[in-house]
């Protein structure tokens, strides 16, 4: 009897490690496409500001 409830003991433990684990990896993911979509909205930012300023040097000529 004392096996049994150690092996469920075990089997439950198991169960919420897993469950952590799945929680930070869908953090991880969660931060990865944060933080991507922040550096994809500087890189347009920096992108729009470049022509920008190409634009008016040439227009200046």
């Amino acid at each position: 009897m004392k096996n049994k409830e150690d092996i469920k003991s075990l089997l439950k433990h198991n169960e919420e490690e897993i469950e952590k684990t799945q929680l930070i990896d869908i953090e991880k993911e969660l931060l990865y496409n944060y933080y991507a979509r922040e550096a994809r909205e500087y890189a347009d930012e920096a992108e729009e500001a470049y022509i920008q300023q190409w634009q008016d040097e040439h227009t200046q000529l």
